[in-house]
């Protein structure tokens, strides 16, 4: 055994590969044979595919990572072991980097083997194997950090387990928190849950196609739901690994080997755990609730923060002689603050519902309604800018929060003079006088058709094809079902009776926003507008179109008699 100088150890490391050999086997065996089912015929594919695993992988690193820090770190899990161990010649420091020298090559080992198994496969992009290879290396050393900080920070592997968890999905907690508990209180208010799913690696990775290789050709780039590629993530991630491994060494040069067996080693840190996994269990039953729609939401979350502060002051004093009076007075004032904080955001205190730009600092505002809507219509005049802000605040007045969800809602995002954006998002009911003031903005002819120039958009349409669909309204004419208009006479024509209706304010495309309008709430066909740049618009016909319809009427729908 060397001194008690000593930093690494061999003849530590040469026993942890052969004790632990079976964990590192199955690994091995399953990148194995997930690689086998990526195999194709041809090269380009599979390296484009390479790429894509790097973030998909990240499930099979987050659990091995767990089992691997487990195994190697047991013996802080029991109290005569660690003892005995800690007894030997040799520094902490020496077992702690000897043991992550031996779980990182548990990672690069197995993957090594099977990039130089993916070598012949990918021909002349055999190279992309061993960037695969470094990519899955940096994401495992995200997990293997996360893994060894709960490693030290606790005294049982199902502490430890727990606390990984909450280390890797703290920040999707936090999201569940807000968009169930918060954001259905805030009229108008919807958080992005983009930043929140950012910060949880394993969440990210593989919710997102990110982009590895775009140097390769360019019929490998893949198409990714981010505006940061796959390298920049995976090294932040890595470098917080590193973080998150240097704390692990400070915890375990001070850690007490007595604390063998406890929950939480570090007493600072009880009260975090106690709270963060209280708020989990109350979620978790709060998302049974809303799963089988019991509307007892809120009751099935006040359960769960009882069961969860009682289980949680279990799990940390090992006993379950809880019920004393310090418990229940900790339990009633996290229930309070949570609570209270509900209710003070449903009186809307600090005015976040209520807030409106000062009209003089807005220069534009922008509406559309949907989640299919193409356009948009964006007001930079400020007499039509004063007039949708006028609107909003009939939103805000009414707080209408009975629309059926099925309903769609309405955008309104305005852009500042200094550079910021806001957004609100309101569900349509159509009998409010907020949605009948609104409805004429729906049919302007840049939310409908995306220009305001008759003429300009003229030059744009390539054949305009009507479909009658419905004689319900002319049976006495004997037309096509399809029909086109190619010359530009004819499509001219056509859109100026378009633009009309625009303009009229009858031109709204929504169905059901459309028939709280009108007696006749059928569409008797569809006008679709091929475009230059081979795009189309599909605008729906209705009996209340009256310049259209007439024109039809005129020019194509021609009586037999």
């Amino acid at each position: 055994m060397k001194s008690r100088t000593s930093f690494f150890n061999k003849t530590v490391l040469r026993k942890d590969i052969t004790r632990f050999a079976p964990a590192w086997g199955l690994y091995l065996t399953a990148m194995l044979l997930l690689s086998l089912a990526l195999f194709t015929e041809e090269e380009v594919y599979l390296a484009q595919m390479l790429g894509v695993t790097i973030g998909i992988f990240a499930v099979v690193n987050f659990c091995y990572a767990l089992v691997v820090t487990a195994l190697l770190f047991g013996d802080l899990f029991n109290a005569r072991l660690c003892n005995a161990l800690h007894a030997m010649p040799m520094r902490r420091e020496g077992w702690f980097l000897t043991h992550l020298t031996s779980g990182a090559l548990f990672s690069v080992i197995p993957n090594l083997v099977v990039a130089l198994c993916l070598m012949p496969q990918l021909g002349e992009y055999w190279y992309v194997a061993f960037i695969w290879l470094g990519g899955m290396t940096m994401n495992y050393l995200f997990f293997l950090g996360a893994a060894t900080l709960a490693a030290m920070c606790t005294g049982s592997r199902f502490a430890m387990t727990l606390v990984y968890g909450l280390i890797n999905f703290l920040s999707i907690l936090a999201m569940w928190i807000v968009q169930y508990l918060y954001e259905p209180l805030l009229y108008g208010i919807e958080i992005n849950a983009e930043p929140f799913v950012f910060f949880s690696p394993v969440s990210y990775l593989c919710s997102h196609e990110l982009e590895f290789l775009p140097f390769v050709n360019d019929y490998l780039r893949y198409a990714y739901h981010s505006d940061i590629g796959g390298w920049p993530y995976v090294t932040g991630i890595a470098l917080i690994g590193l973080a998150m491994l240097a704390v692990a060494l400070v915890l375990y040069r001070k850690r007490h080997l007595e604390s063998a067996g406890d929950f939480i080693t570090l007493r600072f840190l009880t009260p975090v755990f106690l709270t963060l996994y209280t708020l989990a269990a109350g979620m978790a039953l709060f998302l049974f609730s809303r799963l089988f729609n019991t509307e007892q939401d809120y009751l099935f979350l006040a359960v769960g923060i009882v069961a969860g502060f009682i289980t949680g002051s279990m799990l940390l004093k090992r006993t379950v002689r809880v019920f004393k009076p310090a418990t229940f007075v900790g339990m009633a004032v996290l229930a309070a603050v949570l609570f209270a904080s509900l209710g003070l955001t449903r009186l809307d205190a600090l005015g976040i519902v209520r807030y409106m730009p000062k009209a003089d600092t807005v220069e534009a505002v922008s509406i559309g309604y949907g989640s299919s809507t193409v356009f948009s219509y964006t007001a930079k005049d400020q007499d039509e800018i004063r007039e949708l802000m006028d609107i909003h605040q009939e939103f805000i007045d009414e707080r209408n929060t009975d629309a059926p969800v099925w309903y769609n809602s309405i955008y309104m995002t305005y852009r500042l003079d200094n550079g910021k954006t806001v957004t609100r998002k309101y569900r349509m009911d159509f009998t409010t006088q907020a949605a009948i003031d609104l409805a004429p903005w729906f049919s302007k002819a840049e939310y409908v058709l995306g220009a305001n120039d008759v003429a300009e958009f003229a030059q744009r349409v390539k054949y305009i094809e009507i479909e009658n669909y419905n004689d319900k309204y002319y049976p006495d004419t004997a037309i096509e079902p399809f029909q086109l208009l190619e010359t530009e006479e004819e499509i001219r024509s056509l859109l100026d009776a378009i633009f009309a209706d625009c303009e009229a304010g009858r031109m709204i495309q929504d169905l059901e926003y459309y028939s709280s309008f009108s007696d006749e709430p059928y569409s008797i066909g569809y006008i679709n507008i091929h475009l230059t740049n081979d795009t189309n618009l599909c605008l729906s016909l209705w009996k209340d179109n009256i310049s259209t319809y007439n024109w039809l009427q005129d020019n194509l729908w021609e009586s037999e008699n």
